[in-house]
């Protein structure tokens, strides 16, 4: 079984609050391509179309709606959860939805199984 070995991050470390995460992706040797903001993610899905997305949405971005619309997985990160956010965006396609506070084990096992869901590029 092959899997996608790369995760494309966007805004995800507000704080620093996730270095644990990343480093321990790098750790498992996931390529990370890591963005601050939107602008410049599809460009990016373009170059990695088989990348698991990890996204920061601070706001409920509709930027977020347009991302589910894409092959890859996505897996949205809140400050605080939202029961009507977390379904409406779970009905729309996400892959998973956790706080920050989240125990980063829980996040990277995430990540880990939305990596099995998509093929390898070719």
């Amino acid at each position: 079984m092959t899997f996608s070995k790369t995760v494309i991050t966007v805004g995800v470390d507000p704080g620093n609050r996730l270095s644990g995460l990343l480093a321990a992706l790098r750790g498992h040797g996931y390529q990370l391509v890591e963005l601050p903001t939107f602008e410049g993610l599809f460009p990016a899905l373009k170059r990695h179309p088989e990348a698991v997305i990890l996204v920061y949405d601070p706001a409920g971005q509709s930027a977020i709606h347009q991302l589910l619309q894409t092959a890859s997985p996505v897996i949205v990160l809140v400050d605080r959860s939202d029961f009507d956010q977390y379904y409406e965006l779970m009905c729309a396609g996400a892959f998973d939805y956790f706080e920050l506070d989240t125990d980063l084990q829980w996040i990277e096992h995430s990540v880990r199984c939305a990596s099995v869901q998509v093929p390898a590029a070719a």
